[in-house]
């Protein structure tokens, strides 16, 4: 019997730890978590990626996006922590105490005189304790919502971390795209030039051109050998920025799919400014924020609130020096307080709590103009890239058909080699544009979809 109710205290104590780690395991996993089927994932030079698939390994492997996840966890175990008070406290204990009472045995001494002879006791006492807090006008199960809600809010905080990093994978993933074509351009540059310095030194040799024509066409081989290392270097450069935001060794060697293509995007700069402010994770935290400035001051309100607390506990009591038998039983009751003055000190945290939720919905307002300014500039952005991707298709077909009439004339001995010159230069500056034109018709749409918080790929 003494330690049957002690195994049914330690039973009721396993039960509300099992509910409350099923709870806390619940909520962990309506979070995003790190997607690890990309940590196993292996790099390989004979499946190009698209750039979804570079997403997925940059939300796997990048470390500070890792670090996010971490303290997104950190703080939902400090939920779990403050929802404990709620919870029973079950403890085993044993407790020895050494007493001298005055009132001892009478000992008779000289001349028929007697004093009392101090006595030592000895209690030794046993047993499991189980404490309860039953009420303390909400002050805890406020602060449990507090901790809650911010908890959530480091979770938006993680969930934009993740839409950022996809967001800087595009862009360096059309980067990489964007030098690759550079560089096929550049190789175009130096082999046209090669053949123009080779078709004007045979018409040198055949005493049908002059020998400063062979001297104004070998300009341009030189310039296209530098403009071609030059974009080589400028290739090697994107593909380590791109390795290093996906969390991968920058000597990766890295292939990917072209998906630099001129794809229709429609939508309403209203529309988008809609979606924004119901996705933005920026929004959502700010309102989280709220949620535990106000949780926050209902827990201050909650101590001007007596505590009430149950407490039981059942032991073997040991008097010792056998004064008194041994003792087995139960001690229980209730126990409460009531602060009445601690130096206005719950008042200060009313007034901070107070001033808390002003701050936090300051700060909502501020980042809902925030968000409809991101998206305005991005919208304007994805408006002109469009009208430039427009041009630049149509300077490359008039520098085409130049080009290639240009050529024609130079043959026929109509056009000088000046003229062929700058419209060599003209075709290649036009073709270097529309690449750089349809990367940033592609990038103004991530960034767009980016300012209103939906998936880029």
């Amino acid at each position: 019997m003494r330690y049957f109710l002690f195994l049914v205290f330690l039973s009721y104590f396993l039960i509300f730890s099992k509910l409350s780690f099923a709870r806390g395991f619940a909520y962990a996993q309506s979070a995003r978590s790190v997607q690890t089927a990309a940590f196993s994932k292996v790099i390989t030079a004979a499946k190009p990626l698209s750039l979804k698939a570079c997403i997925n390994i940059a939300i796997a492997e990048n470390p500070e996006l890792r670090e996010a996840f971490y303290g997104v966890k950190t703080q939902k175990a400090k939920t779990g922590e403050v929802r404990s008070a709620l919870y029973p406290n079950v403890s085993l204990f044993y407790n020895y105490t050494r007493q001298q009472s005055p009132l001892g045995p009478l000992v008779s001494t000289s001349f028929g005189k007697f004093r009392e002879e101090p006595l030592l006791l000895n209690y030794y006492r046993d047993g499991a304790e189980l404490n309860q807090l039953i009420w303390d006008g909400e002050h805890t199960i406020s602060l449990v919502k507090a901790q809650k809600a911010a908890a959530q809010s480091y979770y938006e905080q993680y969930e934009r971390l993740i839409q950022t990093t996809a967001f800087e994978t595009t862009q360096d993933f059309y980067a990489v795209l964007t030098s690759q074509k550079l560089v096929a351009v550049a190789e175009e540059n130096l082999k046209d030039s090669e053949e123009n310095l080779n078709l004007v030194k045979a018409g040198f040799k055949a005493g049908l051109r002059a020998k400063s024509d062979v001297v104004f066409a070998e300009v341009p081989v030189e310039s296209a050998r530098l403009e071609l290392t030059q974009a080589v270097e400028n290739l090697k450069l994107s593909i380590v920025r791109l390795n290093q935001i996906m969390g991968l060794d920058v000597r990766s060697n890295l292939i990917l799919k072209n998906e630099l293509k001129a794809t229709p995007y429609h939508i309403s700069l209203e529309a988008a400014r809609k979606i924004a402010l119901k996705n933005r994770d920026e929004i959502k935290d700010a309102q989280s924020l709220i949620k535990s400035a106000e949780e926050e001051l209902n827990a201050a309100r909650g101590n001007f609130s007596p505590t009430i607390g149950g407490f039981a506990d059942y032991g073997y009591t040991d008097y010792g020096a056998n004064v008194l038998p041994g003792n087995l039983g139960w001690d229980f009751g209730l126990q409460a307080s009531w602060s009445l003055f601690n130096g206005n000190n719950f008042n200060y945290q009313v007034k901070q709590a107070e001033n808390q939720i002003k701050q936090e919905k300051a700060f909502l307002r501020n980042t809902r103009l925030t968000v409809t300014s991101d998206v305005q500039q991005a919208y304007l952005s994805f408006q002109s890239s469009k009208q430039a991707l427009k041009q630049a298709e149509a300077e490359l077909k008039k520098a085409s058909v130049n080009l290639k009439m240009v050529r024609t004339e130079y043959k026929v001995g109509v056009a000088q080699i000046l003229n062929l010159l700058d419209a060599e230069l003209s075709y290649i500056q036009a073709k270097s544009d529309k690449v750089t034109a349809l990367s940033n018709y592609d990038l103004s749409i991530a960034q767009l979809k980016y300012a209103m918080g939906v998936p880029i790929p």
